[in-house]
Parts: structure tokens; C-alpha cells; sequence
């Protein structure tokens, strides 16, 4: 101990270790089993901001990839607009039918009200002709039914591909955000 003119001083040598109070550990994105390449990594002891890019690796190849799945995207919502003009175009196809069938089922019934001033034979083929034209109309309801559910089912199958290629986007999206490593707290940067 010195002791000089009213003040003491003391000297102490003490070993040991400085830790900080809190740290965080940041990993790599996960890869998908490609080789992952830095462009920009922070320097080591380096003081960064929460927020600051801390590591940037090389998204070359997720980018591609991003294009390749925004082009699916656009093609699935084109095979959407491909698969309603088809239903439309069934629908209207099958109604056309449809409406041209009771056509002939009314033109049978105003054959079939002379048919008893008519010969038998012919009164006959006046009831089957009505009787095929009915039938016809029936036949021709199903057949509008069953392509509206058919062209229903295509554009849910056609909607399902976009929400798959939608996902994908966004997936990739996902990816290649986490390409880019920030700090999540202010403080120095250290490697191991």
C-alpha cells in the first residue's frame, strides 16, 4: 500500500476471464444440401446494430430457382383461365344441345295433337318421335350436369396447382430472406 498526502492507492492483479452477459448464436441457413458461399461477412470484434448484416451468402442459385417456380405460378394460373374458358365453352356446347332438343320435343307434341286425323301407322311414329325427343332432353340434362361437374373438377385441379406453385414461391422467398443473417441485438461480433 502507498500512502501519499492524504490518499491511498491500491494495485491488484486479478486473472480470470471476460464473458459476455448475453449472447446469441447465429447458424447458417439450411441448404438444401447445396454448398452455401459467404459474399459478405462482418468482421470479427466488429460492434454491429441489431439489424446489421452480420453474414450474406450467395443466393445465385435460389434466385434461379425463384424464377423457375414464378414461372410455374404463371403457368398454373394460365391453365385456371384455360379451364373456365373450357367450361364455359362445354357448358354453352351442351345447352346449345340441350335447347335444341326440346325444340324437337315441342315440334314431336305439335305433330303428336293431328295424329288420331292421321293414319295409325303414322299417329305411331309421331309417339315414338316424341317419345326419343324426351328422352333425348334427359339425356342431354345429364350430359349438362356432367360437364359442368367435369369442368368444375378441371378448374379445382387447375386452382390446386396454383396454390402448390404459390406455396413454392413462397418458400423459396423464405429461403433465400434467410440468406441474409442480421443481427438481432446490438454488440460485437465474434466467430467461432
Amino acid at each position: 500500500i502507498e500512502r501519499s498526502a492524504g490518499r491511498a492507492g491500491v494495485n491488484l492483479q486479478l486473472r480470470g476471464e471476460i464473458r459476455p452477459a448475453h449472447s446469441t448464436l447465429l447458424t447458417a441457413p439450411m441448404s438444401g444440401g447445396s454448398d452455401l458461399q459467404i459474399i459478405q461477412l462482418a468482421r470479427n470484434g466488429a460492434t454491429v446494430h441489431a439489424g446489421e448484416v452480420v453474414v450474406q451468402f450467395d443466393t445465385t442459385l435460389q434466385q434461379r430457382t425463384l424464377e423457375q417456380k414464378q414461372s410455374e405460378l404463371k403457368q398454373a394460373e394460365s391453365e385456371i383461365d384455360k379451364a373456365l374458358a373450357e367450361q364455359r365453352r362445354r357448358e354453352q356446347a351442351a345447352r346449345t344441345a340441350l335447347e335444341q332438343a326440346r325444340s324437337a320435343v315441342a315440334r314431336a307434341r305439335l305433330d303428336l295433337e293431328g295424329a288420331d286425323l292421321r293414319p295409325r301407322v303414322e299417329a305411331e311414329h309421331f309417339k315414338l318421335k316424341a317419345a326419343d325427343a324426351d328422352q333425348t332432353v334427359r339425356e342431354l340434362e345429364q350430359k349438362v350436369t356432367a360437364e359442368r361437374d367435369a369442368a368444375a373438377a378441371d378448374v379445382a385441379s387447375a386452382r390446386q396447382k396454383r396454390e402448390k406453385a404459390l406455396f413454392d414461391v413462397r418458400e423459396t422467398e423464405r429461403l433465400i430472406a434467410g440468406m441474409t443473417v442480421k443481427a438481432p441485438t446490438a454488440g460485437p461480433v465474434g466467430c467461432r
